[in-house]
């Protein structure tokens, strides 16, 4: 089949849905990508490290599962929360359990002013190959909407000829 050969409205349905599952896509990347720069500029408190597991995940990787606790004013604040976007997995669960401070040990804790109850103990503006492959899945569904959009005006409906 030709490109001429397609009815306008195919092309503008599919630009629709190309719009419609790209912002779905981008609107939580994004969102993710502004908390993450504007935890860098995030205050800090000291918090205490209450419990330290280690989790084999489905990559057949280790990662160690935290569970702290902050003070932020007169409350305390639990927190899981190890980094903000990328997420590394260890090969073994030593390497992964040398990565977090042990039970007990002293911790600087970032938290959000505007919600304190959201901590992190380590902030960085990576966000790591997750988030930036699904921006970017996200970012080509919009354009190839814009693409159907503007091919549907450009098209002409196929002609029956008897």
């Amino acid at each position: 089949m030709f490109v001429s050969e397609f009815e306008p409205r195919t092309w503008t349905r599919g630009g629709i849905a190309g719009l419609v599952l790209g912002a779905a896509l981008l609107w939580p990347s994004f969102s993710a990508f502004r908390t993450m720069k504007a935890a860098v500029n995030w205050p800090t408190v000291e918090g205490r490290m209450n419990d330290v597991e280690v989790r084999r995940t489905d990559a057949d990787d280790f990662i160690a599962k935290v569970n702290y606790s902050y003070i932020v004013g007169e409350r305390t604040f639990p927190g899981t929360v190890v980094s903000l976007g990328k997420r590394i997995g260890f090969p073994s669960p030593a390497e992964a359990i040398r990565s977090v401070p042990g039970m007990g040990a002293m911790v600087r804790v970032h938290y959000d002013p505007a919600d304190p109850a959201s901590g992190v103990l380590q902030v960085s503006e990576n966000p790591g190959w997750p988030m930036t492959t699904i921006a970017k899945w996200g970012l080509g569904l919009v354009g190839l909407g814009v693409l159907g959009l503007v091919m549907s005006r450009l098209v002409e409906p196929p002609r029956w000829y008897p």
